[in-house]
């Protein structure tokens, strides 16, 4: 054994030596065999050392070993043989290479012979490989032995097994790295104090860690919980050890908003707990996500009112409550009256802002329970919970009333209204045949009217849709009852038998063309014969397995089953521009078709018919007497629209648009005169977006109603900060035509002016593009005149895009005209621009009017315009619009600007 003849070499350099027999002199010899004595003594202490050394060596809980100056292993502790897996016949002779793992870097072991070479100690971590092939951690400390020359004569090697803390280390690393990440983590005591937080948690949150240590995450309450949540809270995470769910906290900046939150408790081993530690991240954007997916699927798109699927859950929910709670229920359906004459002569935009202001007005009546839904076209439905017959009878009343005078874009139009209660044993198919038996009651005694309920017995027998040879296949809805609430489960049945043929189904929506003429010119009864007419002849084009369905006055939806081409569809319409006889004399008529068809489009029942309406006012557009198939590319058009605009009402919601003001001057006396409030959006991905990139997206939809509200709220709030400030500038803002003409305009801005008192109505000044004036000159008058009395000063915006004529402009109550920055900004170099610009200020002057241009972009355009007499200008060679807190610096500069300041000394 190595250790053995170690341990020999070790003892035979203590052998006594050969010395002379004269040292029993030496001071202490106890006689001639005195230094005998004295070595044999030593030689056994030593011994005796030794030993115990080689013990401790076997023992100790380091691998050891010794090698000799190549390296070779001559000795290895017991510690060293369970570390590494080999025996010591293994191991002795060999060098410690042999337990390399190959993984250590190769610079690793350069330096450490070169260290060791040097007759230094060196100390490192290596990566090595026991004899079973599992790869170990060793701390290593390898010391050089030197003889008396310097010589290195052996290498003692005391290694560690750090593999343990190793992975202690990785799994510290993988916690921190996780603790680092896109999760908001918070670690508290077990007294709730916050010990420590990550940057996740300081970016959602707002708060540093400085901020929020040695508190407790009360400081996140947002007040949306009451105790009962919190206490349910701790209740599962005592019981459980952890709790995850949505909560909603608020921000550094008071903002509120919902995150998912899971928090677990980290106990000792006797059950107590050491720390809670929690794990959030914020779900704001999800829930947009979800609300926004929610309002689509229970939104008409158009008016924001409930769509016929979200009215129909709410409709058998409250039938239910009422069969097992015995609450009262009112249903109303309504019409708007001669609607499709209201489309065709003023066309689909003007139908579609009566649409949104009459919603708004309904709206404005109903309470918080209430709900609005809009069926399609003018179809509307109103659920009243909670309501007797005799209340719902008199909101409708006031409802019939209120449409009847509003002040709507457009023509006056009324509303035919049918009304009914919920009556013991009703499903919600009977309320809705009761209410449209009522509605058709109405609309046959004159329209304009309400009617209260109906009775089963005129809705007459279902119809029976199963095959019967020479069997009629049409259903006159309109004639009998328009049971528009069968017309969908008639679609339904179609579709599922299409399905489980594997074959297809055809939906046509049918109009006739320019039918209030045949209406006006024949007469209502002669007219809805010919109707009877078409239908039948429609009828014996078709299969016996099809349908068509009279939905309106003009208005039919085909249900055609495994429809091979489209040549069918052109022979309907062939067949419909062939002359009818009535009383004895020739009627001709055409129509415009839509088509939707299953399955190349992959929509529910409610989905194909509405894409075969879309088509056919697309039929309609494009010059009627045509058939037009649905079109996807057109309809992800306009949900790309609808996403878009909702994008637009987040960005009100959330307060990311805000305001830049562009001063206003007049040149004859070097003073800025106003400023005019322009909106810009701060996108958070995009950067500031000038109005070009947004505003056409909400062009003719409500949405210009909000925003036009959140502009003249906002534009007050910053007149009263200016006054504050001894700033008393007036601020223009821009008014969309159909903000203008809504019916509740003037109501809504005598509200703001009242709830401001501290600011001067006039003070703001509202600006209205002249189209918007011409729409309807009448009720524009009339709003101008009501602002005016209010203090509030008008302004026609971009005047000369509309043509005006000089009895029209001497009609217009205005106080101010701009000319249009489109001629300002050319008329230096195009004559035609010169030209409009100076007739313009001349009818203004004319008609003792003042007058602004906008899109001076040099002194070389104000020039030009003062010698024309326009005093007052605005413009990027003025100022470009800037934020609010940016104005009184350049006011502070405009008098310094001297070569505007030298225009006051100008003679024109």
């Amino acid at each position: 054994m190595l250790s053995l003849n170690y341990e020999n070499r070790i003892s035979r350099r203590t052998r006594e030596p050969d010395v002379p027999h004269n040292n029993d002199k030496h001071p202490g010899a106890g006689g001639s065999g005195g230094w005998r004595e004295i070595l044999k003594g030593s030689y056994e202490s030593l011994s005796h050392e030794l030993k115990h050394f080689y013990t401790a060596v076997e023992q100790s809980p380091l691998a050891t070993g010794i090698t000799d100056p190549s390296g070779r292993l001559l000795y290895v502790n017991q510690r060293f043989v369970e570390v590494t897996g080999y025996s010591r016949e293994e191991l002795l002779g060999n060098t410690p290479g042999m337990i390399k793992s190959g993984k250590t870097d190769r610079s690793t072991y350069q330096a450490m012979w070169a260290t060791l070479r040097k007759g230094q100690v060196w100390r490192g971590e290596l990566l090595n490989r026991r004899k079973n092939g599992e790869e170990y951690w060793e701390d290593e400390l390898i010391t050089p032995i030197v003889d008396d020359q310097g010589k290195i004569t052996s290498f003692v090697l005391v290694k560690q097994d750090i593999s343990a803390r190793k992975r202690q280390e990785d799994q510290l690393s993988m916690m921190a790295t996780a603790f680092e990440t896109g999760q908001a983590t918070l670690i508290a005591g077990a007294d709730m104090r916050i010990e420590q937080v990550n940057q996740a948690f300081t970016q959602i949150t707002g708060y540093s860690a400085d901020e929020v240590i040695g508190e407790t995450p009360r400081m996140f309450k947002s007040g949306r919980h009451g105790p009962e949540f919190y206490a349910e809270l701790w209740k599962t995470l005592r019981e459980t050890g952890h709790w995850q769910g949505e909560i909603w906290n608020r921000n550094k900046q008071g903002k509120i908003y919902p995150v998912w939150q899971s928090i677990t408790a980290v106990k000792e081993e006797r059950g107590e707990v050491r720390h809670y530690v929690s794990v959030f991240h914020d779900i704001a954007d999800r829930k947009s996500v979800e609300r926004e997916l929610a309002e689509e699927a229970t939104r008409d798109h158009l008016t924001g009112a409930a769509n016929r699927r979200a009215f129909d859950r709410a409709l058998v929910t409250a039938v239910r409550a009422a069969r097992e709670q015995g609450a009262e229920i009112a249903l109303l359906l309504f019409d708007i009256d001669h609607f499709k004459s209201v489309n065709d002569h003023h066309g689909h935009e003007v139908g579609d802002r009566i649409l949104l202001a009459l919603t708004e007005l309904v709206q404005k009546r109903l309470r918080k329970n209430d709900l609005l839904a809009r069926w399609g076209g003018e179809e509307f439905t109103l659920l009243l919970l909670d309501t007797p017959l005799k209340g719902a009878w008199q909101l409708a009343e006031r409802l019939r009333h209120d449409i009847e005078h509003a002040r709507l874009p457009g023509p006056r139009v009324t509303v035919s209204i049918g009304l009914t209660g919920y009556r013991s044993g009703d499903s919600a198919r009977d309320l809705i045949q009761r209410a449209d038996a009522a509605l058709y009651r109405a609309k046959r005694s004159g329209r304009n009217r309400v009617e209260v309920n109906g009775d089963k017995q005129e809705l007459g027998s279902v119809v029976d849709l199963s095959p019967q040879a020479g069997r009629p296949r049409f259903i006159d809805d309109y004639g009998r009852i328009s049971q528009r609430s069968q017309l969908t489960r008639w679609l339904e049945q179609f579709l599922s038998a299409a399905r489980e043929r594997n074959g297809s189904l055809t939906v046509c929506a049918l109009d006739v063309d320019h039918f209030k003429g045949l209406n006006e010119r024949l007469g209502p009864a002669r007219a809805d014969r010919l109707m009877l007419l078409l239908a039948h002849r429609l009828n014996r084009q078709l299969g016996e397995q099809d349908l068509i369905v009279r939905t309106g006055g003009d208005e039919f939806v085909l249900l055609l089953n495994d429809l091979e081409s489209d040549s069918a569809i052109k022979r309907l319409l062939e067949v419909i521009r062939q002359p009818f006889t009535l009383s004895k004399r020739p009627v001709a008529l055409t129509a415009s078709l839509g088509v939707a068809s299953f399955p190349i489009d992959k929509v529910e029942a409610d989905g194909l018919l509405r894409h075969a309406q879309q088509a056919m006012f697309r039929a309609k557009q494009m010059g009627r007497n045509n058939f037009q198939r649905f079109d996807p590319g057109q309809d992800r058009r306009i949900q790309r629209s609808q996403a878009q605009r909702r994008r637009v009402q987040q960005a009100i919601d959330r307060g990311e648009l805000i305001l830049h003001f562009q001063p206003q001057i007049d040149m004859t006396r070097a003073e800025v005169v106003g400023v005019e409030a322009l909106v810009r959006w701060q996108h958070p991905e995009k950067g500031l977006l000038a109005p070009a990139q947004f505003l056409p997206l909400i062009e003719g939809t409500w949405l210009e109603h909000a925003l036009g509200e959140w502009v003249l709220a906002t534009v007050m709030q910053q007149l009263a900060c200016w006054k504050s400030e001894g700033c008393h500038l007036p601020v223009s803002v821009n008014i969309s035509p159909s903000h203008l003409l809504a019916s509740n305009f003037v109501d809504r801005l005598s509200g703001l002016l009242a709830s401001m008192p501290s600011v001067s109505p006039s003070r703001l000044k509202i600006e209205v593009i002249e189209t918007a004036a011409m729409h309807d000159i009448g009720k524009a008058m009339e709003v101008i005149s009501e602002c005016q009395a209010m203090g509030v000063q008008v302004a026609i915006d971009d005047f000369g895009t509309g043509f005006s004529s000089l009895t029209y402009l001497r009609q217009l109550p205005v106080d101010l005209i701009k000319v249009d920055k489109s001629f300002v900004s050319d008329m230096l170099v195009d004559a035609s621009d010169r030209a409009i610009v100076e007739s313009v200020i001349f009818m203004a002057r004319r008609f003792n009017r003042t007058l602004l241009a906008e899109g001076v972009e040099s002194l070389e355009h104000a020039l030009a315009l003062l010698r024309l007499g326009c005093p007052l200008a605005q413009g990027y060679g003025i100022a470009r619009p800037m934020p609010a807190e940016a104005l009184n610096a350049w006011l502070a500069e405009w008098p310094r600007r001297e070569e505007w300041q030298r225009l006051a000394s100008f003679e024109a």
